[in-house]
């Protein structure tokens, strides 16, 4: 009976010692992930000082720190011109009091009524007709007026059946129905 009872000891041991070993690796995958944690707060509060220090500093920085900022300030210009790109590419431009998008050619935001500044100083005007049904600007390759949905070519609205135009009561203008104000005279819907 004396071998069983060794066997018994050392499968009950063994089972222990496996128990401890999991509880050892929990608790160290515990603590690694506190230090993770730590770790995330540090690099946040790095970051944060990064961009104190360049709203703070951007004209009159340290020279150590000269080439970064340059290369920050760099980024920025490229990555403004990125944006304005997808702006041209959907048609749009953001008003500079809410920051909503609003289509190219609209004389007032959609959203608050601000008036839009005329984009055809940076437009080259003889790109562009304008829309029969709303007068939007539209690029002449357009087969549809990207503000109304019109045809460019037959000088109709083409629309689904079933789907009812939102007009703006004081100039007529076809408006999308989250619209608060009239993109073209400005008129709160």
């Amino acid at each position: 009976m004396g071998f069983f009872d060794d066997l018994g000891k050392k499968v009950v041991d063994a089972g222990q010692k496996t128990v401890q070993r999991t509880k050892d690796m929990s608790d160290v995958a515990h603590i690694n992930s506190l230090i993770t944690q730590e770790v995330n707060k540090i690099n946040n509060m790095y970051y944060q000082i990064g961009r104190l220090y360049i709203s703070l500093h951007r004209n009159d920085c340290e020279e150590e720190f000269s080439e970064m900022v340059n290369a920050i300030a760099t980024s920025e210009q490229i990555a403004e011109e990125y944006k304005r790109q997808i702006q041209n590419i959907k048609g749009v431009r953001c008003c500079e009091q809410c920051g909503i998008e609003v289509p190219i050619g609209a004389a007032f935001c959609s959203s608050c009524g601000n008036p839009m500044p005329d984009m055809m100083t940076q437009r080259n005007e003889s790109d562009y007709i304008k829309c029969s049904n709303c007068g939007n600007l539209v690029e002449k390759e357009a087969q549809f007026c990207t503000l109304c949905g019109k045809s460019m070519d037959q000088g109709g609205a083409i629309m689904a059946s079933g789907i009812v135009e939102r007009h703006c009561p004081n100039c007529g203008v076809v408006l999308d129905d989250d619209f608060v104000f009239c993109t073209e005279c400005g008129t709160r819907l």
